[in-house]
């Protein structure tokens, strides 16, 4: 579990650098799960470019080991954003800062 660095901290302690760090948090994780989007999409272009254009059994195969792995990176993703966040909004709104952000 994250211990919140501001849950000792009164609201009125709390300054534009504490809730700037929140808001850099927020964006942090969107910006990851955008890049694991980007691989899982990245890797799902890859099996089928391979299906499409290569007729070998050890590329198929191989196509269809990159579509399974990008469809599960792509949940993993998805799961792993909406933990990270539910933590972000519960230890920032017991410190104080999500009623300022």
């Amino acid at each position: 579990m994250i211990k919140s660095t501001y849950r000792n901290m009164s609201n009125d302690k709390l300054i534009l650098r504490d809730i700037l760090a929140a808001e850099r948090t927020i964006l942090a994780n969107e910006r990851t799960y955008l890049a694991y989007i980007r691989t899982a999409l990245a890797m799902l272009i890859g099996g089928f470019s391979l299906l499409k254009f290569f007729q070998s059994l050890f590329y198929e195969i191989s196509a269809l080991i990159l579509i399974f792995f990008s469809v599960l990176m792509f949940f993993y993703a998805t799961r792993r954003y909406i933990i990270v966040n539910r933590i972000i909004h519960r230890e920032t709104e017991e410190s104080g800062i999500d009623e300022k952000i």
